[in-house]
This record gives C-alpha cells, structure tokens and sequence, in this order.
C-alpha cells in the first residue's frame, strides 16, 4: 500500500464512524496504527532520551513501569 492509498484509508476508515458514531481519540488512534501513521515502539525510559521533545507515555507511566518496557505510540514518517 502506496503513501496515498494509506491516507485515503485512513480517511475513510474516521469519515465511516460520522456521523453515526461518537469518534474519539482512541478510534482515532487504532485507525492510525492500522494505517501506519502511528507506529508503537517499545521505550525503557521517557521518549526525551531518543530526542523527541514530549514524552505522553511520561505523564502516565512510572520508572518502574519504563524499566518493564512501555509500548509509546510515535508519529511515523508518513506524516512527519
């Protein structure tokens, strides 16, 4: 599946839950991984680490939970 062809189905896949069904950010979220815009990446300590400038796994995971692996979802070239 082509850039293109990645894009349209994602956009048909958040178009296809309006106006019947009440999208939110996790729908959002589960369509991006299917489609590769998101991409989940398994991270033993805060994101910042690798340079990216905000961590949304750090607000909600311990040290403790990091040390286990945390499975952090990234922005992936697609859309970079």
């Amino acid at each position: 599946m082509n850039n293109f062809e990645k894009l349209l189905g994602f956009a048909k896949d958040v178009m296809n839950l309006w106006p019947e069904s009440n999208i939110d950010a996790l729908d959002i979220q589960d369509i991006a991984v299917k489609y590769g815009l998101l991409e989940e990446k398994t991270m033993y300590a805060n994101c910042s680490v690798e340079g990216v400038s905000y961590c949304t796994c750090a607000d909600f995971c311990t040290d403790g939970e990091f040390a286990a692996g945390v499975e952090c979802l990234r922005k992936s070239e697609l859309i970079k």
